[in-house]
C-alpha cells in the first residue's frame, strides 16, 4: 500500500496553504529543492481541491485525490447522498467501481458493510487512506479486477451498485451501456443468483427505452438532473421482482429545492388537448429529466395540461392549475407574435433583448436574433415554436410568479 504519512507532515501543510492560490501550470516550472513530498502530486491536490469544495463540500479537505480526472468524473454530493438512499437498510453492498469513492462513501452510511472494488492500485491505495481518513470503518477496498471478483463470489449479499467507466480509446465517448467497462451483462451474469438488485449508474445520453427492452430485470429508472441538466441515469436490476411493473422517476435538484415526478413506462395512451396559446396563459415547460424520460402525456393528466403541439413540449396551464409544484419552469405570455415583417418590427419595437429558445422550429436561437435584431440577456424571454396548424408563433414571455 501506498505511504502517504507525508500529508501530516508540516511540510507538506505549508506547502499547500501557500500555494493554494497560485497558477499551477507556473508552480510545475518552479523549481524545489528537497521537497520531502512528490511536488506533482502535491499541485495535482490542490488543482482539485478547488474544485471539491462546490462538488463534494464535506468530503473535499477529508480527501486526497489519485488522479486527475478523479474530481471531474465523481459524483456530485447531493447526487451521491440520493443514490445512497436506494441501498437504505441493506445488511452488505458490493460496490464494482470505487473511483474516487463519492458513492461507496454515503453508501456505507445506509449500510451495514460495504466491500468497494477498483483495478487501479493508485486509486485504491487512495480509497484506503480517504476512508480510513472519514472512519467510514465499515468500508473494505479490493485492489483486482470487477468481473474477475464477480465470478468468483460464493457468498450472498444485500445489492451492488456499479458505475461503468464511459470512456473508450482516446478517451472517447461512449454510448452504450453494453460497451462500458466493466462488463455489466458479465457482472449480472455472475450476481444474479446471489444479491436482491443491483443499481447501474449510467451516461445520461444512454437510450431509456433500449436498455430496458435489452434487460427484462429492469424495474425503476431514476433519470437525474442538477439545476436543470441531466446529469446521469440511474436503472435498478431487479432480481427478485421481474413482473413489477416499471416506474421512471425524474428527479431535478434545484438551488433550494427538489423537483420530481414519476411515470409509468410504456402508459403513453392517454390524449392530450392540442391548443392555441392565448395572450397571459400560463406556458411550463419540464424541466431536463423529464425531457429525457419523456411521458409528455402523462405529465399532462397529472398537471392539467394541454399543449401547443405534439411535438413542441411547450405545455399550457389550465387557468385553475397551480403551478407551483410543477417540475420545471413556467411563464406568462405578454405578446404573441408571428414571422411577418410587420410583427417583427412591432417586437423590435417592444424590446431591445430577451432569451430565446426554439422548439419544434425552423430557425435556431442566433438565426432568429439576427432575423428580429435583438440582443441577448434581460429578464425577457422568447419561445419560438409550430401550432398544431403549422403557425410558426413568437411567444414574448416573463417568469411566473405563482
Amino acid at each position: 500500500m501506498a505511504d502517504f504519512s507525508f500529508i501530516g507532515t508540516t511540510e507538506y501543510k505549508e506547502f499547500i496553504r501557500e500555494y493554494q492560490n497560485h497558477d499551477t501550470l507556473k508552480l510545475r516550472l518552479k523549481e524545489f529543492r528537497n521537497l520531502p513530498f512528490d511536488k506533482e502530486f502535491a499541485i495535482r491536490q490542490i488543482e482539485c481541491l478547488k474544485k471539491a469544495k462546490d462538488k463534494i463540500p464535506e468530503l473535499s479537505e477529508l480527501w486526497i485525490y489519485p488522479t486527475s480526472l478523479s474530481i471531474e468524473q465523481c459524483t456530485p454530493e447531493i447526487v451521491a447522498r440520493f443514490n445512497a438512499s436506494l441501498f437504505k437498510g441493506c445488511e452488505n453492498v458490493v460496490d464494482f467501481t470505487c473511483g474516487l469513492g463519492i458513492d461507496s462513501y454515503y453508501i456505507s452510511k445506509e449500510a451495514r458493510h460495504l466491500t468497494t472494488i477498483d483495478i487501479n492500485p493508485d486509486v485504491a491505495d487512495a480509497a484506503i487512506f480517504n476512508f480510513k481518513n472519514a472512519q467510514a470503518d465499515n468500508i473494505t477496498v479490493m485492489n483486482t479486477d470487477s468481473e474477475i471478483y464477480a465470478s468468483n463470489m460464493d457468498w450472498t449479499f444485500s445489492a451492488a451498485f456499479i458505475d461503468q467507466s464511459r470512456r473508450g480509446e482516446g478517451n472517447a465517448r461512449i454510448y452504450d451501456i453494453n460497451e462500458c467497462v466493466p462488463s455489466i451483462t458479465k457482472i449480472i451474469n455472475a450476481i444474479s443468483d446471489k444479491t436482491n438488485f443491483l443499481i447501474a449508474k449510467t451516461s445520461p445520453m444512454i437510450d431509456i427505452t433500449a436498455t430496458i427492452r435489452q434487460f427484462n430485470c429492469i424495474t425503476d429508472v431514476w433519470v437525474i438532473s442538477m439545476k436543470n441538466e441531466c446529469k446521469e441515469l440511474l436503472f435498478k436490476f431487479d432480481f427478485k421482482s421481474i413482473d413489477k411493473e416499471r416506474l421512471i422517476h425524474t428527479i431535478n435538484f434545484e438551488q433550494d429545492s427538489i423537483q420530481d415526478f414519476s411515470l409509468r413506462y410504456g402508459n403513453e395512451n392517454l390524449i392530450v388537448e392540442n391548443r392555441t396559446p392565448q395572450q397571459d396563459d400560463i406556458i411550463a415547460l419540464p424541466n431536463s429529466s423529464i425531457m429525457k424520460a419523456g411521458g409528455f402525456n402523462q405529465l399532462c393528466k397529472a398537471y392539467s395540461l394541454t399543449q401547443i403541439s405534439s411535438n413542441s413540449h411547450i405545455f399550457i396551464c389550465n387557468r385553475q392549475t397551480q403551478t407551483k409544484d410543477f417540475p420545471g419552469k413556467t411563464y406568462k405570455i405578454i405578446q404573441i407574435f408571428t414571422l411577418s415583417k410587420a410583427d417583427i418590427k412591432k417586437l423590435n419595437k417592444t424590446i431591445d433583448r430577451a432569451n430565446i429558445s426554439c422548439r419544434n422550429f425552423p430557425l435556431s436561437p442566433d438565426e432568429l436574433y439576427k432575423r428580429l435584431k435583438i440582443k441577448t440577456g434581460g429578464s425577457a424571454y422568447i419561445f419560438a415554436t409550430t401550432t398544431d396548424r403549422g403557425e410558426k408563433i413568437l411567444l414574448l414571455c416573463k417568469k411566473n410568479r405563482d
